[in-house]
């Protein structure tokens, strides 16, 4: 799927790495495990398949753009799925923020309004090491975020196009 992503400025960008390599040297897994060149910490705003994403870039840019960089409270840690898990730095986004991603999302057919603002810390967390990475996850205090960019990931090219900001 393609999509759009909201990525964090250098100073964020480099704390989130920080609990990334916390994890490994754990012996947890971690995003730091994926080393494709276009793997940074980011927050999804959608994604959907190439022709929808095309549609709404636009939209993106011109209600999301504005808005960088803009500073995001972290509320702590979120598991997703039923195992493997995900585990994420969850992310609360102000109001305005909130309703400039409804309005992008709005454009998509099929995209729900149950967007979770949420930083990827692992992913594929067997059910065995989900208490050691929220143990790790807890031993970081990090109370927000700054969002400097928006940008597009096209998987079929496996590559990533700045839209706005960084």
């Amino acid at each position: 799927m393609h999509a759009l992503e909201m990525v964090l400025d250098v100073a964020s960008d480099a704390r989130i790495r920080d609990e990334w390599a916390a994890l490994v040297a754990a012996g947890l897994p971690s995003q730091a495990q994926h080393h494709s060149a276009s793997n940074a910490p980011h927050i999804t705003v959608l994604s959907a398949d190439r022709e929808a994403v095309d549609a709404v870039e636009p939209v993106a840019g011109e209600r999301l753009g504005p808005l960088l960089p803009r500073t995001l409270s972290v509320a702590g840690v979120v598991v997703f799925g039923g195992g493997p898990f995900a585990v994420a730095r969850l992310v609360l986004p102000d109001l305005e923020t909130l309703a400039a991603v409804g309005e992008v999302r709005g454009h998509i057919s099929g995209a729900d309004g149950g967007w979770v603002a949420h930083v990827t810390l692992a992913r594929r967390v067997a059910a065995g090491d989900l208490g050691r990475v929220l143990e790790v996850a807890a031993g970081s205090r990090l109370n927000g975020v700054v969002v400097a960019g928006l940008r597009r990931w096209d998987p079929d090219r496996r590559e990533t196009r700045v839209l706005a900001g960084r």
